[in-house]
């Protein structure tokens, strides 16, 4: 089948003893219209802007029309609010009697594409997706996302509080996303406590709180010392760590090189003692880098030595 990329220049040529022969052929391939972004239908709340695309593609290029409930565009009364960019219907500050159907239409000489689109404009209270009461939790010095994602019409505003009742983005450190998430970089102990975000339009407020509760971040007080031993001795490495004391879920492992060290029932190589690893009957085999890994449910630290 002919497609549009086969459009363009062929040569026929043909050879013999005599000599060689060429005619030029040249291929246009043209095509009805079809869809690259077709307008849809969506809800809208006063005040905002509606923007239906009517992107289409072929050869000629098709010449696209738009109407409102069934009257073209251009015998309708002037509206500056109303205006088509292109191939794009825009309508800016759109109220509930903006409520309509739009019809794009784009026709060449080898078809037509006709394409309905409904803009809802209604007045909507703004209401919060995210749950009521959600706890979050972090270590010193780390960045934590807060949700609040919301809807309305109008599109509602958020506004984050903290426990005070203070607006938080006084602080630079906090950051609102569009969707209403809250970024707080490099938190701090005394940013623990509760958090309210509120979204408004002008139908009604609706509220949510949320937690957040900062810990110590994991620290290795005392990490593991370069050693040299005598072949056949052992090898002992120590690591102290110092957890946060809410963490009930902790653990310090070790690994060489990029393997971790596991006690095998079948081999008394190695030990491990809490925080400290043992390696015994050492042999040239057993050089090389040992690391100390402490986890917590929120953090992870390591420290080298060899």
């Amino acid at each position: 089948d002919v497609v549009e990329e086969d459009d363009g220049e062929y040569q026929c040529v043909v050879t013999n003893q005599e000599g060689t022969a060429k005619h030029v052929y040249t291929v246009s391939v043209e095509a009805a219209p079809y869809w690259v972004k077709e307008p849809k239908s969506s809800l809208y709340g006063p005040g905002e802007t509606a923007r239906l695309d009517c992107e289409v593609y072929g050869k000629p290029k098709p010449k696209v029309t738009w109407k409102i409930n069934g009257i073209p565009i251009g015998e309708l009364d002037a509206d500056l609010s109303r205006k088509v960019k292109e191939t794009a219907l825009i309508m800016s500050n759109v109220q509930p009697n903006d409520t309509v159907v739009a019809q794009c239409e784009a026709v060449n000489r080898h078809g037509h594409l006709l394409a309905n689109a409904y803009v809802y404009v209604i007045n909507l209270p703004p209401q919060i997706l995210t749950p009521n009461n959600k706890s979050y939790q972090t270590v010193e010095k780390r960045t934590v996302f807060m949700n609040c994602k919301a809807f309305g019409a109008p599109v509602p505003t958020v506004q984050w509080m903290n426990e005070q009742q203070d607006e938080v983005l006084q602080d630079e450190r906090y950051f609102l996303y569009t969707n209403g998430t809250l970024r707080i970089s490099d938190v701090q102990w005394d940013d623990s406590g509760l958090y309210t975000c509120t979204a408004n339009n002008d139908q009604d407020a609706v509220s949510i709180t949320a937690s957040l509760s900062v810990k110590n971040a994991t620290r290795i007080i005392q990490a593991p010392q370069d050693m040299r031993v005598k072949r056949g001795d052992a090898a002992s490495f120590e690591c102290l760590v110092l957890f946060d004391p809410s963490f009930v879920k902790k653990r310090v492992r070790w690994k060489r090189g990029g393997t971790e060290i596991v006690e095998s029932p079948d081999s008394d190589k190695y030990f491990i003692e809490e925080g400290t690893l043992t390696v015994y009957n050492v042999d040239y085999s057993d050089e090389g880098s040992y690391t100390c890994v402490a986890e917590s449910p929120l953090d992870s630290v390591d420290r080298k030595s060899t």
